[in-house]
């Protein structure tokens, strides 16, 4: 996911998320991608929504899901 396009096309898929500064501690996010609004990726990891912004973004993929 490179463009903010990728981001809002890809809501509802899991996502591994890395970070170049860390956010509230932490610079790995693997959860859902819950939403894409104002440049922020919004990821659910667990019970919690994280709002990160995109320029802080250094490399975000889709998780495969195999059923």
């Amino acid at each position: 996911l490179f463009k903010p396009a990728h981001f809002a096309s890809s809501v509802g898929q899991q996502v591994d998320v890395r970070l170049h500064f860390p956010f509230e501690g932490r610079k790995r996010f693997v959860g859902l991608l819950a939403g894409f609004e104002d440049e922020e990726a919004v990821v659910r990891v667990e019970d919690e929504e994280y709002l990160l912004p995109i320029e802080n973004i250094q490399r975000a993929r889709l998780v495969p899901q195999f059923d």
